[in-house]
C-alpha cells in the first residue's frame, strides 16, 4: 500500500505528540514531589509550633507558680502575669501571625497552705496553615478558614517555701 498525502501530513503530528508527551511525564512525577516537599515543610513548621506552645505553657506555669499573690503571699504579683509571660514566650510566633493564643488559664492547688502542690495551666492557640495542598486539611476536619487549634498544659511544682510575712 503506498501513502497517501493525508497520511504524510498526519506523521509529523504524531512525533510532536511523542515530545509533549514527555512533559507530561515530568509533570506527572514533579507534582508529587513539590506536594511532599510543601507537606514536609508544613508538618516541621507544625511541629515547632507544637513545641513552642509546650514552652510556653511551661513558662505561664512556672510564673503562675512564683507570683501569683495567694500561692507566694511575699509577692504581691498581678493575677494575669502568667498570661503575659505565656504570650512573651512565643512573640517571634505572635508577631508573624503563625500563632495566635486565644486562651491562658492557671489552675492553683485546692488548698493554699500546701507549699507543695502542683499549679497547672492550659493554653489553646490557632495555628494557621500555609498551604491548602499540605496535610493541614486532614488536621481542620473540612473547616473554612486555614487555622488549626492547638492545645498544651504544663504543671510547675510550687516553691515549697513557708512564708511568714508581718505588715508593720
Amino acid at each position: 500500500m503506498r501513502p497517501t498525502r493525508t497520511m504524510r501530513a498526519r506523521a509529523p503530528s504524531l512525533r510532536a505528540s511523542r515530545r509533549g508527551a514527555a512533559i507530561v511525564e515530568v509533570l506527572l512525577v514533579i507534582m508529587p514531589l513539590v506536594i511532599i516537599l510543601v507537606n514536609t515543610l508544613e508538618f516541621s513548621r507544625y511541629a515547632q509550633c507544637k513545641m513552642v506552645l509546650k514552652h510556653a505553657a511551661v513558662v505561664a506555669a512556672r510564673s503562675c507558680a512564683v507570683t501569683r499573690a495567694t500561692l507566694n503571699p511575699g509577692f504581691l504579683g498581678r493575677p494575669n502575669d502568667y498570661k503575659k509571660a505565656a504570650r512573651e514566650s512565643i512573640t517571634p510566633w505572635r508577631t508573624s501571625g503563625r500563632l495566635n493564643v486565644s486562651d491562658v488559664t492557671c489552675e492553683e492547688p485546692p488548698d493554699p497552705k500546701d507549699t507543695s502542690g502542683i499549679v497547672s495551666t492550659q493554653i489553646s492557640a490557632s495555628y494557621k496553615c500555609v498551604s491548602s495542598l499540605s496535610f493541614c486539611t486532614a488536621l481542620r476536619l473540612g473547616s473554612p478558614t486555614r487555622n488549626v487549634l492547638l492545645k498544651a498544659s504544663a504543671s510547675y511544682p510550687r516553691q515549697g517555701a513557708k512564708y511568714d510575712v508581718r505588715y508593720q
